[in-house]
């Protein structure tokens, strides 16, 4: 039986009406059902996000290994030897970091355990100078913050709840274990797709042409690749971005002669790749860091960090990441807010370029429909008044 255009789209309002009822009716199910499926796809996902982010490091490789060359074994091994090189320049960084921060962080425990009992001491010694009641008295000499004093009560705490703490344990090391075989699997697959790049695209394609339309194609398209400029700009511009100021940041420091100018240097260019609150989190952090070793110096590092941003926010970021977002200050904040509060700091990562591909492909639907409801209005006008249809191109730009 044949359906029409009418009665088509008449049964596919009707089915989305159904299963809306049906979605909020059992709400909860569909939001378990639908966490396990991405619980079971997690590694395939991680592994796609890993994909997309080797493949910006591999572009640039590929352009730089032997680009004019014919050869037969530059062509074959191409591929593979940029998806290694990509694979180690990540694996670089991240280890580069984890041996500049965790002996600082150590570092910081360390003065922290000396500098907190030495604290109390004075806050004593000054209490029994300066005030006279017996009682404040001896309850502040009666505390006594050490380790040494603080060993029976972890004694205890660890014996009354040995069991609860060997299942925490147990929990945590097949959760890391667990994670560490997503990781695994993830760079697995990541490897296939770069592998096989081109195949994937052209099979998607060929998908979308079998299934939709030719105009609706050419609509999604445009806007993958609106998505895809976006999001490796934002990338590959905030990463430079990051490792330039910290690289400032360390040298600054090293100048003004800041303690622990490894670590703070480190945090505040990880931080950097959160756009508007990186800045205060990294500002936080080496702030308190420094707090440790001198007050002072902590003051004039948050203003040495503020001059530095400001330098950095007028001359280096126009530069490096130039106009590639396109997004006005107040939808950055936006994308920052609602990524955060759904993602967490991963959220946060994604949100601004998720919110600058949405702005730039409403920009264009936009102006496209401003276009042709100019141009209806001229050919509207020019039929009324019976004269030679003429658009100019200026009055349609306008």
């Amino acid at each position: 039986m044949h359906i029409n255009k009418k009665n088509k789209k008449l049964i596919l309002i009707i089915t989305a009406l159904i299963l809306a009822c049906l979605l909020i009716k059992y709400f909860s199910t569909a939001i378990l059902f639908f966490a396990h499926i991405i619980d079971a796809c997690y590694a395939l996902i991680l592994g796609a996000v890993f994909a997309y982010i080797l493949n910006i490091v591999m572009k640039k490789y590929e352009k730089i290994y032997f680009p004019k060359s014919t050869k037969r074994i530059v062509i074959k091994t191409k591929r593979s030897v940029c998806i290694v090189l990509s694979i180690f320049t990540v694996l670089a960084i991240i280890i580069g970091i984890i041996i500049i921060v965790i002996p600082e962080i150590y570092k910081c425990f360390e003065l922290l355990s000396n500098a907190v009992p030495r604290a109390i001491d004075t806050v004593k010694a000054w209490i029994n100078t300066n005030i006279s009641s017996d009682f404040i008295k001896d309850n502040v000499n009666s505390f006594d913050f050490s380790l040494k004093s603080l060993e029976p009560a972890l004694l205890g705490f660890f014996k009354i709840n040995s069991s609860q703490i060997l299942d925490s344990v147990i929990s945590v090391t097949s959760s890391i274990v667990g994670t560490i075989a997503d990781i695994i699997i993830a760079l697995v697959f990541s490897i296939y797709i770069l592998y096989n790049k081109e195949k994937l695209a052209k099979q998607f394609i060929k998908i979308t042409k079998a299934y939709g339309k030719q105009e609706k194609n050419k609509k999604l398209l445009n806007y993958l690749k609106i998505a895809d400029k976006t999001f490796s700009s934002f990338i590959s511009g905030q990463c430079i971005e990051a490792i330039i100021l910290g690289c400032l940041c360390f040298v600054g420091m090293i100048i003004f002669r800041f303690p622990y100018s490894g670590v703070t240097a480190a945090v505040v260019g990880l931080t950097a790749l959160i756009p508007i609150v990186g800045a205060f989190i990294g500002a936080i952090v080496g702030a308190f860091l420094i707090f440790t070793v001198s007050p002072v110096k902590a003051v004039m590092f948050i203003i040495f960090l503020i001059v530095l941003q400001q330098c950095e926010e007028a001359f280096i970021y126009p530069k490096v990441v130039g106009k590639s977002i396109g997004l006005p200050g107040m939808w950055v904040l936006a994308g920052i807010t609602v990524g955060g509060g759904l993602f967490g700091i991963v959220g946060m990562l994604i949100g601004v370029p998720a919110v600058a591909t949405l702005y730039k492909i409403l920009q264009k639907s936009v102006d496209a429909r401003i276009k042709e409801k100019k141009i209806v209005k001229a050919l509207e006008t020019n039929k009324e008044l019976g004269d030679t249809i003429i658009i100019k191109k200026q009055d349609i730009n306008d």
